[in-house]
């Protein structure tokens, strides 16, 4: 995974500093992942594509598997953006997830989910 480091302006607070090693960018993001829960198990193979979303414009657009499990379809994820130091998953009426960059690639903020590179 490409490390890319934007420049930022300001501070970043996080609870946890000593768990982020890099900073997220759009660049860097871009491709293929896989959705997975806490026991590894994947739920979703989707692309963060570089395309502006169709719903957001100040989002880009995700494709998602065919292979996607019936609790990720219903939130209709459409879209993510990098905001502060987080990748954040948009779907539908306003359902959105943060994900903290972490070793593997991203984890929620509750720890249930990781999204990982797909190889």
């Amino acid at each position: 995974m490409e490390n890319t480091l934007e420049r930022l302006t300001g501070h970043l607070f996080h609870p946890q500093p000593k768990s982020i090693d890099r900073v997220p960018t759009a660049k860097a993001a871009y491709g293929k992942w896989v959705l997975s829960d806490k026991r590894g198990k994947p739920l979703c193979h989707l692309s963060l594509l570089e395309t502006v979303s169709k719903r957001l414009d100040d989002a880009s657009a995700v494709e998602l598997g065919k292979d996607c499990a019936a609790s990720v379809k219903k939130t209709k994820i459409d879209a993510w953006q990098i905001a502060e130091i987080q990748l954040v998953i948009i779907g539908g009426e306003d359902w959105v997830y943060t994900m903290t960059p972490d070793k593997d690639g991203f984890v929620s903020e509750d720890g249930k989910f990781h999204l990982t590179r797909d190889e």
